[in-house]
């Protein structure tokens, strides 16, 4: 590989605003150092377009040994030329020893050394034996894939019935702050999909592995290589600044999770040793118990939330903020009967209108309370008056089904 060098590093314990700047210097792509003044009308990018070409036509002339470089001091004209035999490869002057921070002749010294060990690699790069080393790296990396395509696509199945034998077992059901989320059969289904993906980021990942080594080993092909080696290298650089960006939030919404996750497990507990009778409040009933803890859980979820949203990938973007402005007003005009029947049963419930057992008319039909939400309000054991003047008990006729009545209609009902 050729070396790189530049004005930079120089001096490196004195850098000076000019590091790693100015027109630079290529051979096969390479770059060898910078041009970064300006002689008479020559500007920087032009003298280095021009020593380029010099360095490459002496490389490809096999038949100019590089025993032929050295340094020529031109004192009439205050510069210091590189020679290849007569041909003159660089010329030096004292606008750009002071732009390196050097002598002319260090300079010089540098640019030679720089030169030779360049044109020895890119001639050795060219070699026959080169070519046939190319060859073989690239068979040897031919057979290197096309196995590992084949184990990969052998083992993923044996994955698959891996995790279905662990399905309800070792792969238990995804719960969060005691509430089940996705069953057993779900998580594997979810960890399958998974591998799917990670399988095809792998093939992909392989194959551009592989055309980039390809590529890197011949010299026609070796500038394109750095160029598909710099795209992922960009794009796993910035990845990697902004994951580490991100991580002070990823830490507190970590924070918050954990504390959100104990908080309800202590409101959980207690709520459930009042429905049990274990702990007594003057005037809260033990039926009260499950539809507080409810309605404390969904206030402790939507604080976090509220708390953990500006701290969310991409919370902070224009995107992000007109979908959630969107969904708030989806929410707000589409959801007024909802709202009206969470009402409806807070004041039912803790009211204690209507109690499991109790058997309530509405209109017509008597129902007996099998149960209630802030929602909808269970009825079991449907029965009809059918208008006989008979008594009550014998007025009855028994449909035994369940029936579900939105809260909001019960308060307006007789």
């Amino acid at each position: 590989m050729a070396t790189t060098v530049s004005f930079a590093y120089s001096q490196p314990s004195s850098p000076t605003p000019t590091q790693q700047t100015g027109a630079p210097v290529v051979l096969g792509g390479e770059t060898l150092f910078y041009i970064q003044a300006r002689i008479a009308s020559f500007s920087p990018e032009f003298r280095a377009q021009v020593v380029s070409n010099r360095i490459s036509a002496f490389a490809k002339d096999t038949e100019v040994s590089l025993d032929t470089l050295k340094i020529v001091e031109n004192e009439e004209a205050a510069t210091v030329d590189i020679r290849a035999g007569e041909q003159t490869l660089v010329t030096i002057a004292d606008v750009d020893a002071v732009a390196a921070g050097q002598s002319r002749q260090e300079l010089a010294n540098q640019y030679l050394q720089t030169i030779k060990e360049s044109v020895t690699e890119f001639r050795a790069s060219y070699s026959v034996q080169s070519l046939i080393r190319g060859a073989a790296y690239t068979l040897i990396a031919t057979v290197v894939l096309i196995a590992s395509f084949i184990a990969i696509a052998k083992s993923v199945p044996n994955i698959y019935r891996q995790l279905r034998r662990w399905r309800g077992t070792r792969i238990p059901a995804l719960s969060l702050f005691g509430t089940q989320i996705l069953s057993s059969h779900r998580v594997v289904d979810l960890i399958s999909e998974i591998i799917k993906v990670v399988r095809l980021a792998l093939f992909l990942g392989l194959l551009y592995l592989y055309i980039n080594l390809v590529l890197s080993f011949f010299p026609w092909t070796k500038g394109l290589a750095r160029v598909l080696f710099g795209y992922i290298q960009t794009a796993l650089a910035t990845l990697g600044a902004g994951l580490l960006a991100y991580l002070p939030n990823l830490f507190f919404l970590i924070v918050i999770w954990l504390l959100t996750s104990y908080s309800l497990k202590v409101i959980r507990f207690l709520f459930t040793e009042i429905e049990q009778g274990d702990i007594t409040f003057p005037g809260f009933y033990r039926e009260w118990a499950k539809p507080t803890y409810k309605l404390v859980q969904f206030l402790v979820l939507a604080f976090a939330a509220t708390v953990a949203f500006p701290y969310l990938p991409g919370s902070q973007t224009p995107a992000f903020q007109g979908i959630s402005i969107f969904l708030g007003l989806l929410v707000s005009l589409g959801s007024s009967s909802a709202i009206a029947n969470i009402f409806a049963g807070i004041i039912l419930t803790y009211t204690r209108a209507f109690l499991v057992g109790d058997r309530v008319k509405n209109y017509r039909y008597y129902r007996r309370c099998g149960g209630e939400n802030l929602i909808c309000h269970p009825h079991s054991h449907d029965q009809k008056m059918w208008g006989s003047p008979f008594p009550m008990q014998r007025c009855w006729a028994v449909m035994g089904s369940i029936t579900v009545l939105p809260l909001a209609i019960l308060p307006r009902r007789r």
